[in-house]
């Protein structure tokens, strides 16, 4: 009697992925993930923005505006390590999401917040939600065969953009503009 698992062909993930056609869901992960690239572009590129008016609006020390800074990679280091673990528990896709509402989150409140120490606590958790933004690329890699990471290089674009959008906001807001 021959075993049935004996006449099926044995092939590798990527061959897998290879023959599955990239149809829109390849696409739609990889704008989000593109996305998601994005949102750390800007919360990575606003911090030096945000730094400088808030040491006019809160009349801070030169230290004080150092502290903004260091609120937010604090919390991205510590945002790497507790999204690894959700993405882990949950799903990747689940982790991405909640990364990025968080993200979204933390930049209304820190929009609205009329006191330093909310401040520095609005760009630690946006440090926080930005650690799990780095998901988006093992996303990719998982979906994605060898021939076609390419995709990598197109997340790769989000990131660029992202930080010349916050340089053109910030130029026209702060008075520089048009």
């Amino acid at each position: 009697m021959q075993d049935d698992n004996e006449s099926l062909p044995i092939k590798s993930v990527d061959e897998v992925l290879i023959e599955i056609n990239k149809g829109s869901y390849f696409w739609i992960v990889v704008i989000l993930s593109g996305c998601c690239y994005a949102c750390d572009g800007f919360v990575g590129n606003s911090i030096g923005f945000s730094s400088v008016c808030a040491g006019d609006e809160f009349d801070s020390s030169p230290l004080e505006i150092r502290n903004l800074p260091f609120a937010l990679f604090a919390g991205a280091a510590i945002g790497a390590i507790l999204f690894a673990q959700i993405a882990d528990i949950y799903g990747r896709v689940h982790a991405i999401l909640v990364s990025n509402g968080m993200l979204l989150i933390s930049f209304i409140a820190i929009s609205l917040v009329q006191k330093y120490w909310l401040l520095i606590i609005g760009w630690f958790f946006a440090g926080i939600a930005a650690g799990g933004t780095g998901l988006a690329f093992d996303y990719i890699s998982e979906v994605v065969s060898i021939k076609d990471r390419i995709a990598g290089y197109i997340l790769q674009f989000f990131w660029p953009v992202a930080t010349m959008i916050v340089a053109s906001v910030a130029w026209i807001v702060l008075g520089n503009g048009f």
